[in-house]
């Protein structure tokens, strides 16, 4: 698949959303129509979309109007997240902090701090990851690596894990489904 450069920078680069829900009268409709700045992370160079949550099982929300953790990651099993992502390319000069990164809500014992891994974690969440634009490394627990391109899937379930800069910039569409740890005697 021939690469194509990004569409833009994140600082530059608003996503648009489309948000359904219902009127008083349960008539379907759009409840939100705009654009979503982009948060720029001004260390690590990663830029942030966020695009949806909600931390209620089952419940859809009808309106715009619903409340949930601004974490990167459900809090709670019951809850979900949609964001998009941009990777800046390995070794690329990180772009100047823009706007409040958010609090990543991972698992409390979710940092794995090993120097010889940097930014290995694990989430309790199952994650769906669309990669959208450029390409991505994802290194698992066990080393192994996988290189992700436009158009590949990853679900990634829990499973300790870091994200691997390439020569390209990537952009992602993340859907965090919040989920519990089965007890290690289930397993």
């Amino acid at each position: 698949m021939p690469e194509r450069p990004l569409t833009g920078s994140p600082a530059t680069t608003a996503v648009r959303r489309v948000i359904t829900g219902a009127s008083d009268a349960q008539e379907s409709t759009f409840v939100i129509d705009d654009e979503v700045p982009a948060i720029i992370n001004g260390t690590t160079g990663l830029g942030y979309w966020r695009i949806w949550g909600n931390d209620e099982l089952n419940q859809i929300p009808l309106t715009a109007e619903h409340e949930w953790l601004r974490t990167v990651f459900p809090a709670v099993p019951e809850g979900h997240r949609v964001h998009v992502i941009e990777f800046p390319a390995d070794g690329a000069d990180p772009l100047p902090a823009q706007g409040e990164w958010p609090p990543y809500g991972l698992a409390p014992d979710g940092r794995h701090d090993d120097p010889e891994r940097p930014g290995m974690h694990w989430t309790d969440t199952i994650d769906v990851v669309v990669v959208i634009e450029g390409r991505i490394g994802v290194e698992q627990g066990d080393g192994s690596v996988k290189v992700l391109e436009r158009g590949e899937i990853l679900v990634q379930n829990g499973a300790l894990h870091a994200w691997r800069l390439q020569d390209v910039p990537c952009r992602v569409v993340v859907v965090a489904l919040g989920a519990s740890r089965a007890e290690a005697a289930d397993r």
